[in-house]
């Protein structure tokens, strides 16, 4: 095992073909294990550390740091600042302590993955159908061009599908839901609270969870949004509805299988039934 001490200035350290320890030292030092089971330690600035091959640990210590294990299963521990973090494989552990320094922290993944404990962003990478999920947290959750599953769980959260056919599940919170691209799917239930979607294009689907049916459902117009409410305090607001077909849900799907699209003009629309029996919803504008 060889044992490598940095200086108090901006290094750049290579570690050997064996077990390295690295410990960078003060300064924004950039740290390259290399092959073998390397541990890894910043300081007190924003550090660089890449664990390359092996299992290795990786420790920022104070700072923006960002920690990347390399090919292997690793373990990342940002310490305190707002730590990037990125993941390659299932075995990966991300740490996060949830102290009053701990910062805003993210991870970038090439795989699925579900974020950790104090740890708030995510950000799905390449071009694979890969899914994120959040945690109790309000998480940010980005897809990438492939076709994602995002779910947010607890929190007040926003989903960002970007391209592909994506599916956005905020869960329980009052969420942000962003298809992008794609035929899009947005999944909401009884108790997930009040939330929004921003749909661009695509031929996309408003799934209700088995506590919705048909018959649950008014409609309103507010300004230029369309607020679809299922009762308890519940709502969907579709931003821009009345701005352009682009903004458009063109689906609206229940648990029993039946299908509905919005009809009207002027301040009154309905669930017209594509599959089912007709459910008339109507309402004035507000």
């Amino acid at each position: 095992m060889t044992k490598t001490v940095g200086t108090d200035k901006k290094d750049t350290i290579y570690g050997t073909g064996g077990d390295d320890v690295i410990y960078g030292g003060d300064g924004a030092d950039v740290i390259y294990g290399g092959d073998g089971n390397d541990t890894l330690q910043g300081d007190n600035n924003g550090d660089s550390l890449y664990g390359q091959g092996g299992k290795d640990y990786l420790q920022g210590g104070d700072g923006n740091d960002y920690l990347n294990g390399g090919s292997d299963a690793d373990i990342m521990r940002g310490g305190d600042g707002n730590d990037v973090y990125f993941v390659d494989h299932k075995g990966d552990q991300v740490i996060e302590y949830g102290n009053a320094n701990g910062g805003i922290d993210t991870v970038r993944s090439v795989i699925d993955y579900t974020l950790t404990d104090n740890v708030e962003h995510l950000f799905l990478q390449g071009s694979g159908n890969i899914n994120g999920t959040g945690n109790a947290l309000n998480n940010d959750i980005n897809g990438n061009s492939g076709n994602n599953h995002l779910y947010g769980l607890a929190g007040d959260d926003c989903l960002v599908g970007k391209d592909g056919n994506d599916y956005l599940d905020g869960g329980i919170g009052n969420d942000v839901l962003i298809g992008g691209t794609g035929d899009d799917t947005y999944f909401f239930d009884k108790g997930y609270g009040r939330d929004t979607i921003q749909d661009e294009s695509g031929n996309d689907t408003l799934q209700f969870g088995k506590g919705i049916s048909a018959s649950d459902v008014l409609l309103s117009k507010t300004g230029n949004s369309l607020t679809v409410s299922v009762g308890g305090g519940d709502t969907v607001t579709i931003d821009d509805w009345f701005s352009g077909n682009n903004h458009k849900i063109e689906n609206f799907k229940f648990a029993d299988g039946s299908t509905y699209e919005v009809t009207g003009h002027g301040d009154y629309y309905s669930l017209s039934a594509v599959n089912s029996i007709q459910q008339q919803t109507q309402v004035p504008s507000i």
